[in-house]
């Protein structure tokens, strides 16, 4: 190439506003692949950590220790889920007629224990990403509820409706 063409001033410009758009379009390249890893990164941590985020104790967790005269788990119970929460399979659903008094689902755990849910007017009920009311729910979904205690039952806070686990029989 001709030294003269590339030092005139105009082209030179341009060369100059390019190459500086290329940088301005590295440099937000760079940051977005930079926040997405920092977004993804911590997805799967939390993922990985979802028991002991919700509850869950274990003797090899930092802070996690027994009282004295607390029943030590058995070494397939080493992970225990908060008791204001369980998931399992619908097997009876009540629909109260007033608004004033909760509704009631009973909960069949995988260990065969049964746990009523109460459900108000203030739970959320979540297929997916979609909200649903209790009329959509029906026996045999598989369900994951989060909520306070109550007497032996739970409040519930939030219901999500899991998706049948291929070739899982829910009969």
């Amino acid at each position: 190439m001709n030294k003269e063409i590339i030092l005139k001033p105009r082209i030179l410009k341009i060369l100059v506003a390019i190459m500086l758009a290329l940088v301005i379009f590295a440099l937000a390249f760079s940051a977005g692949v930079f926040i997405g890893e920092r977004k993804a990164r911590f997805s799967c941590a939390s993922g990985d950590a979802y028991h002991r985020n919700f509850g869950a104790r274990n003797n090899f967790l930092p802070g996690a220790r027994f009282d004295v005269g607390e029943k030590i788990p058995e070494i397939n119970d080493r992970e225990f889920m908060n008791p204001n929460g369980v998931f399992g399979k619908i097997i009876k659903i009540v629909k109260s007629s007033d608004i004033n008094l909760p509704s009631a689902i009973i909960i069949s755990s995988p260990n065969g224990l049964e746990q009523n849910v109460l459900i108000s007017s203030t739970t959320n009920i979540k297929l997916m990403r979609d909200d649903i009311s209790i009329d959509q729910l029906k026996n045999n979904d598989l369900i994951a509820v989060i909520g306070d205690d109550n007497s032996g039952q739970i409040s519930a806070k939030l219901i999500r409706v899991m998706p049948a686990p291929q070739g899982f029989n829910l009969k």
